[in-house]
C-alpha cells in the first residue's frame, strides 16, 4: 500500500502545481485584458467626445463627475444638469449619465 499511497501523492501534488501554474497563468491574462478594455474604452469616450456625438456613460468605481465630463468633453455643469445631480460628490457605480453634446 506504500507504493501505492506515494504514487497518490505525488499525482496529487503534480496536480497541485499544474493548477497553481494554470491559475498564475489566468491572472496574467485577465490582468492584460483589463488593462486594454480600460485602454478601450477610454479611446471610444474620448472618440465620442471629438465627435459631439453625446450618449451614455456607465459610472464605474473611482469615476468623478469631473474625470467624467473631462473624457467626453462636457463641462461639469452639463452633466449635473442633464442627469439632476444635485451633489457632484455623490457619484453611484453602476449609475447611467447622459452625456450631453459638448457646446460648441
Amino acid at each position: 500500500m506504500d507504493a501505492v499511497e506515494e504514487r497518490l501523492a505525488a499525482a496529487e501534488r503534480a496536480a497541485a502545481a499544474e493548477r497553481l501554474a494554470a491559475e498564475k497563468k489566468l491572472r496574467a491574462v485577465v490582468e492584460v485584458v483589463t488593462a486594454e478594455n480600460a485602454q478601450l474604452r477610454q479611446a471610444i469616450a474620448e472618440l465620442g467626445a471629438a465627435s459631439g456625438a453625446g450618449g451614455e456613460y456607465t459610472v464605474r468605481p473611482g469615476d468623478t463627475l469631473a474625470g467624467i465630463a473631462q473624457r467626453h468633453g462636457v463641462r461639469v455643469q452639463a452633466l449635473r444638469e442633464a442627469n439632476d445631480i444635485e451633489d457632484p460628490d455623490v457619484l453611484r457605480a453602476g449609475r447611467k449619465l447622459a452625456i450631453p453634446r459638448p457646446a460648441r
